[in-house]
């Protein structure tokens, strides 16, 4: 996973940060996608402590999630027969899966 950060914003005494991630790419056995999603730490975002993550889902077949409880970036998909939403496969290649975030913290 590849995280840009785009911008730092103070807001009293904590900050936003907003920053695009880009998806791995498959290139051998244990690569790709994590199970459970790409972990972010505070300090990967300039942060201390994450409050709270705010994903956009781009235009496409993919939706983002920010799981609070195991800091971690999750791309979800509809399966085409449940229509449920469904967390992409293990080690898959999401090399242009991109998104944007707003992280808060302090």
């Amino acid at each position: 996973m590849t995280i840009k950060i785009i911008r730092r914003i103070k807001f009293g005494n904590g900050f936003g940060v907003i920053a695009e991630f880009t998806g791995d790419k498959k290139v051998a056995p244990d690569t790709g996608y994590p199970t459970g999603g790409y972990s972010i730490t505070p300090s990967q975002l300039g942060l201390h402590t994450i409050e709270n993550v705010l994903a956009q889902s781009p235009a496409s077949s993919n939706l983002w999630e920010y799981d609070l409880a195991n800091n971690k970036l999750k791309i979800l998909q509809v399966d085409s027969t449940t229509g449920a939403l469904e967390e992409v496969a293990a080690e898959s290649d999401q090399s242009g899966a991109v998104t944007r975030i707003v992280a808060f913290g302090w």
